[in-house]
């Protein structure tokens, strides 16, 4: 075989010789996955049973490295016909064609392994994919970025719109080939870090606190005493060991946050190219991600209370792919603040698209239903529970909770609200936060028309509007509203003769 131009895709060719490791932990993660009983009883088992694991495991293990070889010499992938084509296989040989066209975008991601070996993983999502179609374990950097913008610049060619130009969506040509849009600092990492959901910082302190438990006491040893002794401890210096407890549960739960998002987010950066946008981020596990104009489906953005004292808002790109992946598919961009918000919406959406928005919000009987299921129902059990087993002075504080749940109740109907025009659907609301919500109506694949008992009863109606990145909820709307609605958006969608993606 000749040996290969990195620049040259028509003549087949292999990735880097670091794929071999890739291969070998790929093929041992997976037998590992099915055979973990078998080695289980062979770890607690007799004593003769484990020298035999030992070779057992030293012939498994030299099965994998040679199998991983060959593997990896039996894996080429060329372009040819506008098509990427990828031949694999030991025992039996596959061949792959990936068209141009159905290629979404390609991502990079490096690992610390990736990092070290100078290589880099290329996913590549195509459309109708229920994930990434497939996946190079390990290419050259210059290797896979030669391969990506090939692919793209062949593929850009031929996406026109029906007029024979290029997509509206696109910058024009006389633009920057790519823009930083805006940059993390390691103190804004830090604010970002803090606006976080602590909450779920600490549900993890607690579930590891519980495994750790429950593995001491398969060990023998009984955490039960240590937790009683400090229940001692605690009445015994009462209200400061319960301050002290809170306080370092606090501060655990920071860290962990903190820790998350700069692992995360390290040296994040968002970048505007010409048809799309592009997010690098990570320390430990270094991503890059694209998200092009035609498949952002939902433009969102949200803050907390935190996040607003800082003024921040955590952006999300939702993309179209299936059910099962469109999580991993939303580009996540925190720590925006207003103006480069204002920048990221001005580059995805055209000034004119904002015009003569026409707002409008939900009924008030929204209060109403929410007061039945949040408020009275549970109010019924908190009056009953605490009268019988803390008393009447206990049961009738309880009485605070309706009005509370209200005032909540209150704040979250004045929030509703839903504006469009011929363009966009913009819909804002929120309780404690803010969500915003924002997409094309050309972009939108369904929407229907949904009601309870309670709401035929009272001419309402939800109106569910589905796109390839989920669903949007439109709740407790007027039905003559909800009908004057679906109809609007259902004329706009027939007549407009631009593709959802």
């Amino acid at each position: 075989m000749k040996k290969n131009n990195p620049l040259d895709f028509s003549i087949p060719r292999r990735q880097s010789y670091s794929a071999i490791l890739f291969f070998i932990y790929r093929l041992f993660k997976t037998i590992v996955r099915q055979v973990w009983p078998i080695l289980l009883a062979f770890v607690f088992g007799k004593e003769s049973f484990k020298s035999t694991l030992i070779y057992v495991v030293i012939g498994v293990s030299v099965l994998i490295l040679i199998f991983s070889i060959i593997s990896f010499f039996k894996y080429y992938f060329y372009i040819k016909d506008d098509e990427l084509i990828v031949e694999k296989g030991v025992f039996q040989k596959s061949k792959m064609n990936i068209p141009f066209e159905r290629i979404q975008t390609i991502n990079f991601e490096q690992s610390l392994f990736h990092q070290f070996f100078n290589v880099v993983k290329l996913e590549i999502d195509t459309a109708g994919s229920k994930g990434s179609e497939f996946s190079f374990a390990a290419l050259d950097q210059e290797v896979a970025a030669s391969l990506r913008d090939l692919i793209l610049t062949e593929k850009s060619k031929t996406q026109l719109d029906p007029e024979g130009r290029n997509s509206e969506m696109s910058i024009e040509s006389d633009q920057p080939a790519e823009v930083t849009v805006m940059k993390l600092s390691l103190n804004e990492l830090i604010k970002v870090g803090l606006g976080q959901n602590h909450f779920r910082s600490f549900f993890l302190i607690v579930i590891f606190f519980s495994w750790s438990f429950d593995q001491l006491r398969e060990i023998g040893f009984s955490p039960d005493q240590m937790m009683d002794e400090l229940n001692r401890d605690a009445v015994e210096y009462g209200k400061i060991a319960f301050i002290v407890l809170a306080l370092l549960a606090v501060m655990i739960s920071l860290i962990i946050s903190l820790s998350r998002t700069i692992l995360r987010y390290y040296d994040f950066r968002l970048i505007r190219s010409k048809d799309g946008f592009k997010v690098i981020s990570g320390l430990l596990n270094r991503r890059q991600v694209s998200a092009k104009d035609h498949k952002i489906q939902i433009v969102s953005w949200a803050d907390n209370p935190l996040k607003r004292m800082m003024n921040m808002f955590d952006v999300y790109l939702k993309q179209a792919s299936s059910v099962q992946v469109q999580n991993k598919k939303s580009i996540v961009i925190p720590g925006c603040n207003a103006e480069n918000l204002s920048q990221l919406k001005n580059y995805y959406f055209k000034s004119y698209e904002w015009e003569n928005l026409t707002e409008f919000g939900i009924s008030k009987k929204f209060i109403a239903r929410r007061m039945l299921y949040l408020g009275l129902i549970p109010f019924v059990f908190l009056f009953s529970g605490s009268y019988f087993l803390l008393g009447p002075g206990f049961a009738i504080a309880t009485i605070i909770w309706l009005p509370l749940i209200y005032f909540a109740n209150l704040v979250a109907f004045k929030k509703w609200k839903i504006s469009l025009n011929e363009h966009i659907l913009y819909v804002r609301h929120g309780l404690f936060g803010n969500y915003y919500k924002s997409l094309r109506i050309y972009k939108i694949q369904n929407i229907s028309i949904s009601q309870s008992i309670y709401q035929r009863r009272n001419d309402l109606a939800d109106v569910i509007i589905y796109t390839a990145s989920g669903r949007l909820s439109l709740p407790y709307l007027p039905l003559n509203t909800a009908n004057q609605l679906v109809d609007y958006i259902a004329f706009r969608i027939e007549t407009d003769i631009r593709h959802w993606m």
